[in-house]
């Protein structure tokens, strides 16, 4: 699933799940003139694989477009919600590779920009 939260505003909010390929994602925003995750159309899995791993090309990385993951945590048996500072995200790494399996990305909430008229 991917929805768009588009208030008109220079960037656009998208909310995709995370067993959605990424290169799916990333074509079906691209088609739609979003920029961000774009220069990381080759890379495999799924998004949340790329936040997990915080992928990364071209300069830009996934940390840099998450505003917030909701996960499951296994450990307390519920849903949970991190902010992208709390994602701790570093080159290829996030809190999620640090957790041994205790944190499963549900959705992520992206922020992608338009294109500069």
């Amino acid at each position: 699933m991917i929805k768009y939260i588009d208030m008109g505003l220079e960037d656009v909010l998208v909310m995709v799940s995370a067993d959605v390929a990424w290169a799916d994602f990333v074509a079906e925003v691209s088609g739609h003139g979003l920029r961000g995750a774009d220069c990381m159309a080759g890379m495999p899995g799924n998004v949340g694989a790329a936040v997990t791993e915080n992928y990364s090309a071209g300069g830009q990385s996934v940390g840099d477009i998450v505003s917030g993951v909701v996960c499951i945590d296994h450990k307390d048996d519920k849903r949970c919600r991190f902010t992208a500072a709390e994602c701790a995200f570093g080159p290829g790494d996030s809190v999620f590779r640090h957790t041994a399996g205790r944190y499963e990305p549900v959705s992520v909430l992206m922020r992608l920009s338009r294109p500069s008229a």
